[in-house]
């Protein structure tokens, strides 16, 4: 789901002005822990303490904004456009390798360990599939400007020139 809002201005016939902004939302599909065996033991129990907190994750949302200008000169033989960018997102899905790696049963290898009635970890079921941790991301922002230029020197000769940069925090 999204919204935008754009905006061109003439000033002239050969130079125009624009901006556009967009919201949107994507749904994350998956919960912080997803895979054969979570909250349940092998015969199907929940087990108190082990993966818990399972829980949806948060939506992705983000934001777009440009603005720039447009021109033509020399009866269009020249033309380009700079333009300015930002892109911010939060909540991207990604995997928790931290959370992976602090589970105590061996979720590298396929090897799946539960707690036995002494506390000790025991072998389940070796090339079990793992728990997969999730987590979403902080904000994420990339914003950068954008330049072209084309000269059409003959008819048959054009000279394209493009910039970009980009910055991310």
């Amino acid at each position: 789901n999204s919204t935008v809002l754009g905006l061109t201005v003439g000033l002239t016939q050969d130079l125009n002005f624009y901006a556009s902004h967009s919201t949107n939302w994507l749904p994350n599909i998956g919960y912080t822990e997803t895979g054969p065996g979570v909250n349940r033991d092998i015969n199907g129990n929940l087990v108190p303490g082990l993966n818990e907190g399972s829980t949806p994750l948060a939506n992705q949302t983000g934001s777009d904004t440009d603005v720039g200008v447009k021109f033509q000169l020399l009866n269009g033989r020249l033309s380009g456009s700079f333009g300015w960018f930002t892109v911010s997102r939060t909540n991207m899905k990604v995997q928790d390798s931290a959370a992976q790696q602090a589970d105590p049963r061996d979720n590298t290898s396929g090897n799946f360990y539960y707690p036995n009635a002494s506390g000790t970890l025991q072998l389940v079921n070796a090339g079990f599939q793992p728990v997969i941790y999730n987590t979403t991301t902080g904000e994420e922002r990339n914003q950068g400007f954008e330049g072209q230029v084309f000269y059409q020197a003959a008819a048959n000769d054009q000279v394209m020139l493009s910039i970009a940069n980009i910055y991310s925090s």
